[in-house]
């Protein structure tokens, strides 16, 4: 769980690089030499990769935890129900940017909204572990033994 706000603070640091970007001459593109050499660079590189980095350390767990915690024979349905509720959630989130955009709200502002996605997605994480330690202590007591450290 401390992984994804981890992550948020990232999203976070990136918001602010973003806020702060100096934009290319005549609004155009950077070429590479120009992008490493902006004084940004180094922090938007820093921030994707804290990003990337510990969005996996929360993902790769979340889904042991999907496919340890359901019958061997169920896991697939398992990883397959969650990837249709996740791109479910990808459309929701696309269409709220969309939204936002429409409402004037800038990409570097609507990347605050994203950060604040991560306690969500924090809290549920902690919500789905703990309902899954109280059944577990449940079908302990149940068989009369003792609870799990």
């Amino acid at each position: 769980m401390p992984a994804v706000l981890i992550m948020g603070l990232f999203v976070f640091a990136f918001h602010w690089v973003a806020a702060h970007w100096i934009q290319a001459p005549d609004g155009g593109l950077y070429n590479v030499g120009d992008f490493i050499a902006h004084p940004g660079a180094p922090w938007l590189t820093l921030s994707l990769l804290g990003i990337a980095m510990f969005g996996g350390i929360f993902v790769v767990p979340l889904y042991a935890f999907l496919t340890t915690t359901v019958k061997k024979s169920e896991a697939a349905r398992t990883v397959a129900a969650n990837n249709i509720i996740n791109s479910g959630a990808m459309v929701i989130g696309s269409l709220i940017a969309m939204s936002l955009t429409l409402l004037k709200v800038g990409t570097a502002d609507q990347l605050l909204l994203a950060a604040a996605m991560c306690s969500v997605s924090a809290y549920l994480a902690w919500r789905l572990h703990r309902a899954v330690e109280d059944h577990n202590d449940g079908v302990l007591a149940a068989e009369g033994l003792p609870p799990t450290v």
